[in-house]
C-alpha cells in the first residue's frame, strides 16, 4: 500500500489555472480541511518571489509581452526559410538575369537573416522568462511546504517534484505528497503489535495491550512497525537434568594386594632406604 503520491499545480500566463488536488493513491487519508488551507497559500503566496525580484512589474501586461514574443516567433521563423529559398535562387539565376536579380536576391538574403535574428531573439527571451517564473514559484512552494511540513497536526508531508516550464506560458509545479510516519489514515488508532500495525476505527474502544519490550523499525516504505523482543529465558539450575548417585564406601583394607603396597598411591608416605617399603599397618 503506497502512502505518498505526486500532485500538479498549473499556471498559464502567470495565473492559476489548475490548484493540485489530493492525489488518488491518498483519498481518505489526508485531511480535507488541511489540504483546503494548503490550496488557499498557494493562491495568495505563489507570486511572492517573482514580484519582489522585479518590481513594479504587472501580470497582465507581462502576460501580453509573452504573446508578442510568441506571435514575432511564429512569424519570423516560416520567414527565414522563405527568404532564404527566395534569395538563394535570384542569386543563382542574376548571373543569367541581370543585376537586378542579383540585388532582388540579396535583399532577400538580408532579411532571411533578419527574421532569423528575430526569431532567436524571441525564443530567448521567452525561454529566459518563463525559467526565471518557474524558479520564483518553486521557491514560494518551498516555503508553504515549510509552513505546513512544521505544524504539529499536520498528517501529511510536502516537498518538490519533478516541474516544467514552456515557452506558450505554461508552468507546471509537480508536488510529492506523503503521510508523515505513524499516521495511515484519518480517524484512525495505530496501535503496535508483535510486527505489524493495527488500524482501530476513532469510535471504537481502544485495545488494552499489555506492556511489552518492543524496539521500532522502519519498513521501506516509511511505514513504522514494533518488532517485540522476548525476554531472556534464566538459566537452568544446576543440578538439573543430574540424577544423584549413591556412593558406597568400601571398607579399608589393611593388607594390600600382592605386589602393590597399599601406600603406592600416595608417594609422600614413601621413605628413602635400602628399597624397604612402610606399610599402613605400621602406623596403628
Amino acid at each position: 500500500m503506497s502512502y505518498r503520491d505526486t500532485t500538479v499545480l498549473t499556471l498559464k500566463d502567470f495565473r492559476i489555472t489548475s490548484l493540485p488536488t489530493i492525489p488518488s493513491g491518498l483519498n481518505g487519508r489526508v485531511d480535507i480541511n488541511i489540504w483546503n488551507q494548503f490550496t488557499v497559500q498557494c493562491q495568495q503566496r505563489i507570486h511572492d518571489t517573482f514580484t519582489s525580484n522585479e518590481p513594479g512589474i504587472d501580470l497582465d501586461t507581462l502576460a501580453s509581452k509573452r504573446r508578442c514574443y510568441q506571435m514575432t516567433y511564429w512569424i519570423c521563423a516560416p520567414l527565414t526559410c522563405v527568404f532564404g529559398y527566395v534569395g538563394y535562387y535570384c542569386l543563382v539565376l542574376s548571373a543569367t538575369l541581370g543585376t537586378a536579380i542579383l540585388l532582388l536576391g540579396a535583399l532577400f538574403v538580408l532579411g532571411a537573416f533578419v527574421c532569423l535574428a528575430s526569431s532567436a531573439t524571441t525564443a530567448t527571451k521567452v525561454r529566459s522568462l518563463m525559467q526565471r517564473y518557474r524558479r520564483a514559484c518553486q521557491q514560494d512552494l518551498s516555503n508553504i511546504f515549510w509552513h505546513f511540513n512544521e505544524q504539529p497536526d499536520s498528517m501529511i508531508h510536502l516537498s518538490q517534484a519533478r516541474s516544467t516550464h514552456r515557452n506558450n506560458g505554461t508552468v507546471q509545479l509537480g508536488i510529492l505528497v506523503s503521510l508523515k510516519t505513524g499516521h495511515t489514515g484519518v480517524g484512525t488508532n495505530t496501535l503496535p503489535t508483535n510486527g505489524t500495525m493495527y488500524q482501530q476505527p476513532a469510535n471504537v474502544m481502544p485495545i488494552q495491550i499489555q506492556q511489552m519490550n518492543a524496539k521500532p523499525v522502519q519498513l521501506p516504505n516509511g511505514q513504522v512497525v514494533y518488532q517485540v523482543i522476548e525476554p531472556a529465558q534464566p538459566p537452568p539450575p544446576y543440578n538439573q537434568g543430574y540424577q544423584a548417585v549413591q556412593v558406597l564406601a568400601a571398607p579399608m583394607l589393611n593388607e594390600g594386594v600382592e605386589g602393590i603396597p597399599l601406600n603406592a598411591a600416595n608417594p609422600q608416605q614413601q621413605q628413602t632406604g635400602q628399597g624397604e617399603t612402610i606399610g599402613f599397618d605400621q602406623y596403628q
